[in-house]
């Protein structure tokens, strides 16, 4: 880590960085591999998005961004998701796009391979409170709540530092994307990465993806505006997963992916959540909850359906020390049965070996530390097409303090090696902070962000490149350096 050391700072300097600007700045950073990385989604009716209603899908670039997000307009060959609800005022309760990588055993315990991670990323309901001392419940009091939030849980197992694994971070404030522009409280009620990941930062992928569908739902209000042709030999429900695939520059006409019943449900509930594996044959799902009967108790926030075998499970962890079975939704800290927490958008992801598409080339992995430091600065990386168009990258992004909450003036460093994460690193980029002419330097943690741009020699196709980040803090004289973040060209 030398090639990374700070050099000490003058008295001079000291007075230039300034304190005042910080002071009234947020100290809460996002944190995770998913920090800022792309999404789609969609905002229930009461949220106030500019050009954007309920049955909107909205879609983010790996970002932050002072401005609303944008409906999506289609490049030539790319799917009109603008078209999906076929111009009907549809209320979308749910959405995959059917690249979801689940790791499930058949009945709903996840079980994680040797080299790989999982993780789930998430969103909650207006109502929800989360559990005492959790993340979820900490957003929920926060201004603007938790309902706008995207949070992100490394499931128990998963081959990452133990300081990211079993532990819920928030990997997008609401205020980050711009999910409340307006200053009215926003609830996203529909979430899914990999059509971000793709259709907005590489589009250049697109060919590679095994398939061009989209599976959702509608809210139980909006089933009656629904074309009865839709729903096939299954019951209008909010239940009923619907399905499209983009053929030939056209959306084929909507058929029932999945009923009421294939998922164990009464035809009287409401689907408002939903990761597909088509590939792998898995689905995570969640319902608005009511009981299954009268007198039953409601369902777990979070549950698992085999694709193929009708019925459900709680999806579940082995978790704790020792570990026990507990459901997902337990660690995530919601209520669980019950309680009045609910999810209502959710993505899986494992970027692990023989991720269908190449999720190692396209989503950053963090690597055991390489210094003994808190590993509080966190750093994530992903890949996207330049703006321009011509070229890929990859883009850095660091965001946090040497001591939590405590946003003093110094100096943060991103530091660049291939091969093995603990190679000697080269400094690539140098900040000072505070810094107001950054276009970051509002949102939480002072985010950072480092541009690599990727040659286009394909003898480089394969090679790790590994990122590391620092922050040294000037007042208190504490030095922190991230976890390695990994990923292939």
């Amino acid at each position: 880590m030398s090639a990374i050391r700070p050099r000490p700072l003058t008295a001079g300097l000291v007075l230039a960085l300034g304190t005042s600007s910080l002071q009234a700045q947020q100290t809460d950073p996002s944190e995770g591999p998913a920090l800022v990385l792309a999404q789609g989604f969609s905002v229930d009716g009461a949220s106030v998005i500019p050009g954007a209603g309920p049955g909107t899908l909205l879609l983010t670039r790996s970002d932050f961004s002072d401005t609303a997000p944008d409906p999506w307009v289609p490049a030539p060959g790319m799917p009109d998701f603008s078209a999906m609800l076929g111009g009907l005022p549809l209320d979308l309760d749910a959405f995959s796009i059917g690249l979801d990588y689940i790791q499930s055993t058949p009945n709903g315990l996840a079980v994680i391979p040797p080299g790989h991670w999982a993780a789930i990323t998430f969103s909650v309901t207006r109502g929800t409170v989360g559990t005492a001392g959790g993340r979820i419940a900490y957003e929920a009091v926060r201004p603007g709540g938790a309902a706008a939030d995207v949070f992100f849980y490394v499931l128990p197992g998963s081959a990452l530092p133990s300081g990211l694994v079993d532990r819920t971070m928030r990997s997008q404030d609401s205020d980050e994307i711009s999910a409340q522009p307006t200053g009215v409280s926003g609830n996203i009620d529909a979430h899914d990465l990999y059509v971000g990941l793709f259709y907005r930062d590489n589009p250049q992928l697109v060919a590679v993806l095994p398939f061009q569908s989209v599976f959702f739902s509608v809210t139980a209000a909006a089933v009656p505006l629904v074309p009865s042709a839709w729903w096939g030999a299954a019951p209008a429900s909010g239940a009923t997963i619907l399905r499209r695939d983009w053929i030939g520059g056209a959306w084929t006409p909507v058929q029932p992916a999945f009923t009421p019943a294939d998922f164990g449900l009464g035809a009287g509930e409401d689907v408002d959540a939903l990761a597909v594996d088509l590939l792998r044959g898995h689905v995570l799902f969640s319902t608005t909850r009511p009981a299954a009967t009268p007198g039953a108790p409601l369902r777990d926030p979070v549950l698992y359906h085999r694709i193929g075998t009708p019925g459900n499970f709680v999806y579940c962890t082995s978790a704790g020390n020792p570990p026990i079975v507990q459901p997902v939704s337990t660690r995530l800290g919601l209520s669980g049965p019950g309680g009045i927490d609910d999810v209502d958008g959710v993505c899986a992801l494992d970027p692990g070996p023989g991720s269908q598409p190449p999720l190692s080339h396209v989503i950053g992995t963090p690597q055991q530390r390489i210094y003994p430091a808190p590993a509080r600065i966190a750093v994530a990386v992903s890949r996207r097409r330049s703006p321009g168009g011509s070229t890929e990258e990859f883009v850095a992004t660091m965001s946090g303090w040497p001591i939590p909450n405590t946003p003093n003036p110094g100096l943060a460093f991103v530091g660049v090696n291939l091969g093995m994460p603990t190679n000697p690193y080269v400094t690539a980029a140098t900040f000072y902070r505070p810094n107001t002419g950054s276009p970051y330097h509002r949102f939480a943690g002072h985010p950072e962000r480092y541009v690599l741009v990727l040659p286009g020699n394909p003898v480089f196709l394969g090679v790790q490149v590994n990122f590391v980040g620092a922050v040294f803090d000037v007042m208190a004289s504490v030095f922190d350096v991230s976890f390695p973040v990994a990923i292939r060209v």
